[in-house]
């Protein structure tokens, strides 16, 4: 990996319209540096409902990281729940995450 920092902003946009109400914490976001090795995203616990971020731009965080190039993404989620016919179901959320692909070649002082 090369030497130096680079800025990260991570941002969650919101879709046209949602069916459902589901809230979920996002309670932290790593990514994979290609070649080996997780790097954790410095962020503070979001608690994110579907009907909210509606045609929203949501800030998840803002920080420095290693330079180098990252292929995965993974977002972990603290408790969820589901608001169907004005109950609330609580939603099984697995502890390793979810994990996609992505393609971020983070450069020093630059903002990614």
């Amino acid at each position: 990996m090369p030497g130096g920092e680079g800025r990260l902003v991570v941002t969650l946009n919101g879709p046209e319209r949602s069916p459902i109400d589901l809230t979920a914490e996002l309670t932290g976001l790593t990514l994979h540096v290609r070649g080996g090795g997780w790097f954790q995203i410095p962020m503070a616990s979001i608690t994110l409902n579907s009907l909210d971020v509606v045609r929203r731009q949501v800030p998840l965080s803002d920080a420095q990281l290693p330079s180098g190039s990252y292929d995965r993404l993974t977002l972990k989620f603290g408790k969820a729940t589901l608001r169907q016919e004005g109950k609330i179901v609580d939603l099984t959320v697995p502890a390793e995450g979810f994990t996609m692909d992505v393609s971020l070649d983070i450069a020093p002082d630059t903002l990614t």
